[in-house]
């Protein structure tokens, strides 16, 4: 968080819900037009893109636990159920 934000007390007064969407493959995160290079890249040499995807927003979550004022996060699931089971296993959030 940006140091102006919190000397202002933005994490005490502020609960930030972030969103995280697994990406199930390059041709997913190409048409999201926003997904740094180097994750379409771990996606396109991956043999399983789906785990892959699952990985890398495993590693996202990871980071934004780590940041104050984020208290909680949704999933978007646009793999189905087992992918938000998969990546709720993963990122350790249950």
């Amino acid at each position: 968080m940006d140091g102006a934000l919190r000397d202002e007390g933005l994490p005490q007064r502020a609960a930030i819900l972030a969103g995280v969407q697994p990406l199930l493959s390059a041709e997913q995160a190409a048409k999201q037009g926003n997904v740094p290079d180097a994750l379409v890249s771990r996606l396109t040499g991956s043999s399983n893109a789906a785990a892959e995807g699952v990985a890398i927003c495993a590693e996202i979550v990871a980071q934004l636990k780590g940041i104050e004022g984020v208290r909680g996060l949704y999933i978007l699931a646009s793999g189905g159920p087992d992918i938000v089971d998969q990546l709720i296993q993963k990122a350790a959030v249950a």
